[in-house]
């Protein structure tokens, strides 16, 4: 058995289930009907309210999907240190796995000012058993300017909330929205200047999309995506099979990148 088989079998199994995910995610496209309407008129604003009427949710148990697939790409990642570490030693640290920090240290300090390690400290804790230079590779993912949307950092999310709660809030949100003018309408400047779009992020039913003059027409033309309800800004509103798969490209990467390391 090659060192490599087990990470790559828990690589293959995650792009699996995403492939099975956005199988899901075209049936609830198919059956869900999601339709926005001219509601009220805001006469502070002198525009009509458009909200969002919806009659299908997504699926609850794409939440149990979600920690699986969340699950095989960490666990691959992890796979993967321990038999970096066993080319250095036969018995490794227990605790040895792939560290995903997003700084090296924290905002906070000790009492004596000196700052509170984050990575420094269990990081390296998990890299003990690692060649020098296997450590130093794998610290290149360590933290950095936006870190927190990187797809490292998108999947300690996604796991760490797994472990404690089902994604049971799946969120739907839209992949397009089109406005345009009514025909037959003429003024000096585009009437779509005045529409004021809504950042609304997941869809709820009645929710506010946008405000509009009269005489500029709201086309409904919605394909809603399974997208996270949950989570902080580097997943929550994000398509799960769209994180999902920069996630599994990422981990792939790091995998082939020490095939060199066995032979």
């Amino acid at each position: 058995m090659h060192p490599l088989d087990g990470p790559f079998l828990k690589l293959r199994c995650a792009k699996r289930e995403i492939q099975a995910l956005r199988t899901v995610q075209d049936s609830f496209q198919s059956q869900s009907h999601y339709e926005i309407v001219r509601a009220e008129f805001n006469p502070r604003t002198g525009k009509y309210v458009y909200r969002i009427l919806m009659d299908v949710l997504p699926p609850v148990d794409i939440g149990v999907t979600i920690g699986e697939i969340a699950h095989n790409l960490r666990s691959a990642l992890d796979n993967l240190t321990w038999q970096l570490a066993r080319l250095e030693t036969r018995t490794p640290y227990d605790r040895t796995q792939f560290p995903i920090f997003s700084r090296r240290f924290t905002a906070r300090r000790d009492r004596h000012g000196n700052r509170l390690p984050q990575f420094e400290r269990d990081g390296r804790r998990y890299l003990q058993s690692l060649r020098p230079e296997h450590q130093a590779a794998i610290e290149r993912y360590i933290g950095g300017r936006g870190f927190r949307r990187h797809p490292l950092f998108r999947l300690h999310e996604i796991n760490n909330t797994d472990k404690h709660r089902l994604f049971q809030v799946v969120a739907t949100k839209p992949s397009a929205i089109i406005w345009g003018e009514w025909p037959g309408v003429r003024s000096g400047k585009s009437r779509l200047d005045d529409v004021d779009a809504v950042w609304f992020g997941g869809f709820k039913d009645g929710a506010k999309v946008l405000e509009a003059p009269s005489d500029v027409n709201v086309y409904p033309k919605i394909r809603p995506l399974i997208a996270f309800g949950v989570g902080g800004p580097g997943i929550r509103h994000q398509g799960v099979c769209g994180v999902f798969s920069l996630i599994a490209e990422q981990v792939s990467e790091i995998i082939e990148s020490f095939r060199p390391e066995f032979g």
